[in-house]
């Protein structure tokens, strides 16, 4: 809640114990003046997750982001000295090849802009989430997982059976059906932003 982080940074300033410290916030909830009152505090890097720069998505997934004001600040902040950390999710089964380039140009824009890191994951299926209950997982494995977390895990024909045999406990290396955006689309987006980020 604001009004605590509010009174943690004031006490943080009258006590003057030098600490540095960091946090993640929620962007939506910070004017200017607060970025003042934590840096004053001893705060010198936040992270923020923005997710998606698609409208559709950040109402489905309940996630409230100006992104205008998003970036306002986060611009604001790196004047002022903080150290920016910023995440966004692709993969999304809605998404549209669009809906991710946007997002990829967002993910750029703020890295040019000079946060610290910026970073794209994959939406993977997590356990009780509505979202498994409501989209088609896909369980397709070449030689290795495709999941990037998943690498350097090889997957023959025995691990490829078990992992579709038990979906519940390999939720995680499958990913969602994405009609709009072709899955090649999105782990190069990925593997691009990754690229990128390591050029600023």
């Amino acid at each position: 809640p604001k009004k605590r982080l509010q009174q943690f940074c004031r006490k943080m300033i009258a006590e003057d114990v030098g600490f540095k410290w960091n946090c993640s916030l929620r962007i939506n909830d910070l004017k200017p003046e607060d970025l003042d009152l934590l840096r004053d505090a001893g705060c010198h890097r936040f992270f923020t997750g923005i997710e998606s720069v698609s409208p559709e998505t950040l109402k489905k997934i309940h996630k409230k982001v100006d992104l205008d004001h998003a970036k306002e600040v986060i611009i604001q902040a790196i004047d002022k000295g903080f150290e920016v950390n910023t995440s966004f999710i692709i993969g999304f089964p809605w998404e549209t090849r669009k809906d991710i380039d946007d997002t990829y140009m967002m993910h750029h824009d703020l890295l040019k802009a000079g946060v610290a890191r910026s970073d794209i994951n994959i939406l993977i299926p997590l356990s009780g989430t509505s979202l498994i209950n409501e989209h088609n997982i896909i369980f397709k494995h070449g030689p290795r997982a495709q999941h990037y977390w998943l690498d350097s895990i090889p997957i023959d024909e025995n691990m490829q059976r078990l992992i579709e045999q038990n979906p519940d406990i390999f939720l995680y290396t499958g990913y969602f059906e994405t009609p709009g955006a072709d899955r090649k689309d999105v782990l190069a987006i990925n593997k691009l932003a990754r690229d990128v980020r390591r050029l600023y």
